[in-house]
């Protein structure tokens, strides 16, 4: 029996902005600033090639840990759709292997690969990231292996590539709720083949994601996550009328930790989760603003929210944020 497996030649981490979990330092926006841009470079990397592979790694541990945290995710919130997404991830994520010339080996179990059709199925490399592997000489992934700015975790649909920084602590929460995200974005484009490119496209995706996972949060969590969410939404409503502007019209600066979220959820493991913690609940605070300004219309400034993050690259901060 031939071992088929799939060699992704490196990772477009730059082409896709992580949006929301993606926090950049001294990134102000202009107070003129009212346009959002609709296109964005069209990305056409040498499409992935196919190796024989097939061997144990310990990474496999390492996504055994996070699976079992998105497990636990979807079980404390009911969510169907999470459970949907973790059986995608079970069924068609390749386990993947860092090499020293930069590129991705997927490493495909001889059993798993005699049920795979890689030409027609939905398959995709899952890349966890581990201690070691900024020591690789992969320049192109030394700004995402440092827990500092670059993001957290990427699916890239050119790569065909999930990627998780399972090297940087983190509480039960982030893991899973970084799974189910990227894996969201994963099973959505394999099945679907949605425009990338189009930046519009791009960011109602974006959209439809971080519903689902404020959902999650407020399933786990319950009312008085709820509450706070509310109470910071009427914070972003303020700072919005303080500017002269309605819901929407201004873009609201990440220019604080948000600590009163701190008894509600598990304690952070790291800065790096932290960051993450800290741009959700931007997010979500910023969403809950939108859906209670534009009752009809909300899904749609979602959307514009987005596209003016994307414009900038990050949330915008004043820097006090990523100093602590």
């Amino acid at each position: 029996m031939q071992v088929r497996t799939i060699t992704l030649v490196g990772i477009a981490l730059v082409a896709i902005i992580n949006i929301g979990v993606i926090a950049k330092r001294n990134k102000k926006p202009s107070e003129a600033a009212t346009t959002v841009p609709t296109e964005v470079e069209t990305f056409n990397p040498d499409p992935p090639r196919l190796t024989i592979v097939s061997q144990e790694t310990d990474r496999q541990k390492l996504f055994d840990a996070w699976y079992a945290s998105a497990e636990r995710v979807a079980s404390e919130s009911g969510n169907g759709q999470a459970h949907e997404i973790l059986a995608f991830i079970k069924k068609n994520g390749q386990m993947s292997e860092a090499l020293p010339d930069g590129n991705i080996v997927s490493v495909v179990q001889p059993e798993k690969a005699a049920t795979i059709d890689f030409d027609k199925e939905p398959w995709f490399g899952l890349y966890m990231m581990r201690k070691g592997d900024e020591r690789l000489s992969m320049e192109r992934y030394a700004e995402f292996y440092n827990s500092g700015e670059a993001g957290h975790a990427s699916y890239s649909p050119e790569r065909r590539l999930l990627t998780l920084k399972s090297h940087v602590p983190m509480s039960w929460i982030s893991q899973g709720i970084l799974m189910l995200h990227e894996g969201m974005h994963a099973k959505e484009y394999l099945t679907r083949q949605y425009n990338v490119s189009d930046a519009t496209v791009w960011c109602d995706e974006e959209r439809k994601v971080y519903n689902f996972q404020n959902e999650l949060f407020r399933s786990v969590f319950g009312k008085t996550y709820d509450e706070r969410i509310e109470a910071l939404a009427a914070e972003f409503t303020q700072t919005s009328a303080d500017a002269g502007k309605k819901p929407g019209e201004h873009l609201v600066l990440m220019n604080r930790w948000y600590s009163e979220f701190d008894e509600v959820l598990p304690p952070v493991e790291s800065e790096h989760e932290r960051l993450f913690r800290n741009s959700h609940l931007w997010i979500h605070g910023a969403f809950r603003m939108l859906e209670l300004a534009h009752p009809r219309t909300n899904e749609q400034e979602k959307v514009r929210l987005l596209l003016w993050i994307r414009q900038y690259g990050a949330i915008p901060t004043t820097g006090s944020v990523a100093k602590g």
